[in-house]
């Protein structure tokens, strides 16, 4: 074992230094110590850069700790868009007489993540594999119960002969329920756009005329990096946290 790996260990206490949260937490030291020499050669203020590289390293931490559920979320967000066009195209498959798995087929040629997930499915169906089990898996990965229901519903057709109208019933269900949550973030998001637009373009203009008005009546205490610093960077990161919020916030049939 090298040095290294024992100073590392006896930080971490244990023998695996390389484990996803300790590289979250090399790569986060790594952002903090570049940033924090970026930021003292650019404002030469020691407690400044320091104070703002430690907010960057835990930005980074945050984010990449939140990165597994993200995309687990953005992958349901595709099976939510999809499941119910899904679910009529299966059915209307059976109206049409055919196989249940001739129907997936006709599904899997579609382009989409969920189409993906079936066209896999039935790859591994074709080996020789249980279709149930395929499902159960898809069904296993996702947190959304739309999902879910429709896969269940789908494998109730097929194994018990229901009837296939319901799962167009289903499919009118979901996008029911789909536009009355589009209502609910439509209604939501106003106050976010005003707030974006007050960061976006008022409080920018507010600090110039400050700076020029401010400067000549009180001593501010902004130094020229800072004047250039905040409106080129503050505010712009402010802006685009609340563009991530509004688009975090945005259903995933809407995307």
């Amino acid at each position: 074992m090298s040095p290294f790996t024992k100073i590392l260990e006896s930080f971490t206490g244990k023998s695996e230094i390389f484990s996803l949260r300790n590289k979250r937490v090399f790569v986060s030291l790594i952002v903090f110590l570049i940033s924090w020499f970026v930021l003292f050669l650019l404002v030469n203020n020691f407690t400044f850069a320091f104070s703002l590289s430690i907010l960057l390293g835990a930005v980074n931490f945050f984010v990449l700790k939140k990165l597994p559920d993200l995309k687990r979320r953005f992958e349901d967000e595709k099976r939510e868009k999809e499941i119910p066009f899904f679910l009529e195209k299966i059915a209307i498959g059976f109206e049409l007489g055919l196989s249940f798995e001739k129907s997936l087929g006709e599904y899997s040629k579609e382009r989409g993540f969920f189409a993906r997930e079936i066209r896999n499915a039935l790859k591994n169906i074709y080996l020789g594999r249980n279709l149930e089990a395929e499902f159960l898996k898809i069904a296993k990965r996702t947190g959304n119960e739309d999902v879910k229901r429709g896969l269940l519903h789908v494998l109730g057709v097929y194994e018990y002969g229901n009837d296939p109208e319901s799962l167009k019933t289903l499919a009118n269900e979901i996008l029911e329920n789909q536009k009355l949550r589009a209502k609910e973030f439509n209604s939501k998001v106003g106050m976010l756009s005003l707030i974006f637009i007050a960061s976006a373009a008022v409080l920018p203009a507010l600090f110039q005329s400050f700076l020029v008005v401010g400067s000549m009546i009180l001593d501010t205490g902004l130094e020229k990096i800072h004047a250039i610093l905040i409106p080129g960077i503050v505010f712009p990161l402010v802006n685009c946290f609340i563009l991530a919020l509004i688009w975090f916030k945005t259903p995933g049939f809407l995307k």
